[in-house]
């Protein structure tokens, strides 16, 4: 555990600017979600962002593979991957990478750890931790 990692204040980034469409509508649902985990400050914008841009762009293209299928036609006939299928896994392959860095995957969410936020001590764990202090068994020197 490093002890001395920086520990920058959680909560949600200002949406930038350049996000629009799919990728902006994808920032608000996502960063809502990230910041009432306790996984999101803001200095996760610039990676958010390319997140949200990664889904737009999987998202685009696998609409217009639905409309247009996997393969398609050459001029001459032959059947070819088509375009699209190449779009999405690549985006696809992207957006996981940062889904993993933001804890969205089942595996990666049990490697996150969240730091309890700073504040006023519970008045239950302050009498727990005060009646285990005080109940200890006394030390033979």
């Amino acid at each position: 555990m490093n002890h001395a990692e920086p520990k920058p204040v959680p909560g949600a980034p200002v949406c930038p600017d350049y996000l629009t469409g799919a990728a902006r509508d994808e920032w608000f649902r996502i960063s809502a979600l990230l910041a009432s985990a306790g996984v999101l400050t803001d200095i996760d914008g610039t990676a958010l962002a390319a997140y949200c841009e990664y889904f737009a762009q999987w998202r685009e293209a696998h609409v217009k593979l639905r409309k247009t299928g996997n393969l398609i036609k050459t001029p001459n006939g032959y059947p070819v991957l088509n375009p699209y299928f190449i779009i999405a896994k690549s985006a696809f392959s992207q957006m996981a990478r940062l889904l993993v860095e933001f804890g969205m995957t089942p595996s990666s969410r049990a490697r996150v750890r969240v730091e309890k936020p700073v504040g006023p001590e519970d008045p239950l764990d302050a009498f727990l931790k005060q009646r285990t202090a005080s109940s200890s068994p006394a030390r033979i020197q």
